[in-house]
């Protein structure tokens, strides 16, 4: 989970953008299979996992067990049941529950001038949330998740406007196949801010962390490989290129009133993203009720089976710890290594609690309103909004230069990505001064262009501003027959008075109208000044 994310990327010159980005659109998102290697930094990741952050004195009351007793005959059946029920859920059964977040987040930059100064973020978390929708195979599918608070120290961007990120907020969250989920407003009239969406994105998606646990019985002492699916779900990471993580089950501990008895698991490994190269350690406590024996009736959400060597322990996960280092490169003339570290603790109590009720709801449709995502200029010199899919990228991702201030939004797919480069002049400028640029940029691309339209767009269509639209298609180098093209959209937007905005979409899909779509309604939205209160 990144730290930041950096909203304003400066360049020396457009070409820069082009040329060092060119490699990004073109490169497919690898299947599992292929599992190609990523770029890895000058220094490899250490073997020994980082250490686990500290938490205070576990309580019954937080989750934490008590003191650890011994079974070694009996093998163990962990199992998270999770239900859409209002009522109050059923013994082992999983309906409302409240969790709090603790994350320090840590980075330092080190390039040929030495190690940058280490900045260090601290991000608390409360929120409630319960099951919305279930598969039928018994999967959480969506959640309902009501956000209490966000705090970071120091307070960098979390106050936006009149109220702080997230504070009040109610989210309905749907996990998607190697994608960041799907992130839908269900407070009335509040529109999504990027940072907003950046935080519950990557929260941890509780009913999925399960998957962390061991899928068949166990003893103590016993190991596994951890799934890939579980891996994405602990990280927040859609993208993986590599992953070698592995369970054990360390022991058992029972509270000093002996009603619950908790599991303690340790989750470590390896795992490789396209811009790091990820150590990963982590902790689990699956509390469930202490079975009676001879007395299966008063053993709670715990059955034993008809064999004695057996137990099927139905129960929750209470409490989660992960601490992880990245190292990556950053790209650039000269190049930079990043190391990033995290550390989270977790803790969930299984219940209403002490939280309201959350009303259940049918899965909300789709709007600009209430899934587009508000985009506020750090100098407040303008905003606009854009498509949930289509986000800043990772700060590591291209170098910081000095030069012309831009925004970047990149949309990843499984055949490659798309980018839009949106940048603001303080002067009005002119198609000619448009077909400048982008001749400069093609000529240092050395790759032939197929021109296409030139044209004013209807003033109908845009009746706030004047808007000019240069289409064009790059041949790309490709050893296929049929050759790789990008797919150039080039707007110029004279706003009024001196104001002129520049928008460059590049694509190296097929069907490019639905990616037009979204970028010209991203255009319409754009306004100078501060973003209205959503």
């Amino acid at each position: 989970m990144n730290t930041h994310r950096e909203m304003t990327l400066r360049i020396a010159k457009p070409t820069i953008l082009i040329l060092a980005v060119l490699a990004i659109l073109l490169a497919p998102r690898p299947s599992p299979a292929q599992s190609p290697q990523p770029a890895r930094a000058p220094e490899a990741p250490s073997e020994a996992p980082p250490s686990l952050p500290k938490i205070d004195a576990p309580t019954a009351g937080r989750g934490g067990g008590g003191k650890p007793f011994s079974d070694l005959t009996n093998r163990y059946r962990f199992i998270e049941h999770y239900t859409t029920r209002d009522e109050q859920a059923d013994p082992g059964m999983v309906g409302q529950y409240h969790v709090a977040v603790k994350e320090v987040l840590k980075e330092t930059v080190s390039g040929p001038d030495g190690p940058s100064r280490p900045t260090e973020v601290t991000r608390q978390t409360i929120f409630s949330e319960r099951p919305a929708e279930m598969s039928g195979m018994g999967t959480v599918s969506a959640t309902i998740r009501n956000y209490e608070r966000f705090q970071v120290f120091p307070d960098d961007v979390a106050a936006t406007g009149d109220r702080r990120t997230l504070d009040g907020l109610t989210v309905w969250c749907h996990p998607q196949l190697n994608e960041l989920p799907l992130i839908v407003s269900l407070t009335a009239g509040r529109r999504l801010t990027e940072r907003e969406y950046e935080v519950s994105a990557r929260q941890v998606f509780m009913p999925h962390l399960h998957l962390l646990l061991p899928p068949s019985p166990v003893h103590v002492g016993d190991s596994w490989r951890v799934a890939r699916k579980a891996v994405q779900a602990m990280l927040g990471e859609p993208e993986l290129r590599n992953d070698a993580v592995f369970g054990k089950f360390l022991e058992l501990r029972r509270d000093d009133d002996g009603k619950t008895t908790y599991a303690v698991f340790n989750v470590t490994g390896r795992v490789a993203t396209p811009l790091a190269e990820l150590t990963v350690n982590a902790q689990i406590l699956f509390g469930f009720p202490t079975p009676v024996p001879g007395d299966p009736s008063k053993a709670g959400g715990l059955v034993r089976t008809s064999e004695e060597s057996r137990v099927e322990a139905r129960g929750a996960i209470t409490q989660f710890r992960l601490a992880r280092v990245a190292l990556g490169v950053v790209p650039g003339a000269k190049p930079q290594s990043h190391r990033s570290a995290q550390e989270l603790v977790l803790e969930r109590q299984v219940g209403e609690g002490k939280s309201e009720p959350i009303r259940l709801v049918d899965a909300p449709a789709r709007t600009e309103a209430n899934t587009w995502l508000t985009y506020t200029d750090p100098r407040n010199r303008f905003a606009f909004q854009h498509a949930q899919d289509l986000l800043p990228p990772d700060r590591h991702q291209f170098a910081a230069r000095p030069g012309t201030d831009a925004v970047f939004l990149v949309k990843s797919r499984p055949e490659g990505r798309d980018l839009v480069r949106i940048e603001l002049f303080a002067k009005e400028k002119t198609p000619e001064s448009l077909k400048d640029i982008l001749d400069n940029q093609w000529k240092q691309m050395k790759v032939e262009v197929l021109p296409g339209n030139e044209e004013w767009l209807p003033e109908v269509d845009w009746p706030k501003m004047k808007v000019f639209r240069i289409e064009a298609a790059l041949k790309l180098p490709s050893r296929s027959a049929r050759g790789s093209r990008m797919h150039y959209d080039a707007y110029l937007v004279q706003l009024g008075g001196d104001a002129s905005l520049m928008v460059v979409a590049t694509t190296t899909r097929d069907a490019v109208a639905g990616f037009r779509r979204d970028v010209e309604q991203l255009i319409k939205t754009f306004q100078l000044g501060k973003a209205s209160a959503p």
